[in-house]
């Protein structure tokens, strides 16, 4: 039984697996940049961020059957793994949160240096979705 309607039923194997990480999100975090930020590194950033959704498509591929794929997307169109993605997105800002504190004290004690623990905080923020 397929939960996603008519339109996502004749979507082949490539195309399920690319919903399955537009719903789940990618590894690499979509990352919003102010006008400071170079541009060289806003360019870096945006290739790292396709090349590793392209990859995440591609193992999903290989890895998952279609049966799979299908049980993925039936799950996480449902209410309950609705809930489970946004529980997971609340999981990730608040472990990047601790990780970023933890990089932030480990510099200080390392260095000694603010300038090195502020580095170490802007490069690791974090973007927060509206509801966060």
């Amino acid at each position: 039984m397929c939960l996603w309607g008519n339109s996502m039923a004749n979507l082949n194997k490539l195309e399920k697996a690319e919903k399955l990480v537009e719903l789940t999100g990618s590894v690499i975090s979509r990352r919003k940049f102010d006008s400071s930020t170079p541009k060289k590194h806003v360019d870096l950033r945006r290739a790292l961020e396709e090349d590793s959704r392209e990859l995440q498509i591609e193992l999903r591929t290989k890895h998952y059957s279609e049966e799979q794929l299908d049980a993925l997307l039936d799950f996480y169109e449902s209410e309950i793994g609705k809930s489970i993605l946004q529980a997971n997105e609340r999981i990730r800002v608040e472990f990047s949160d601790g990780y970023r504190e933890f990089g932030k004290n480990l510099a200080m004690k390392l260095d000694g240096s603010p300038q090195l623990a502020e580095i170490v905080t802007k490069n690791s923020t974090v973007d927060r979705d509206d509801d966060s």
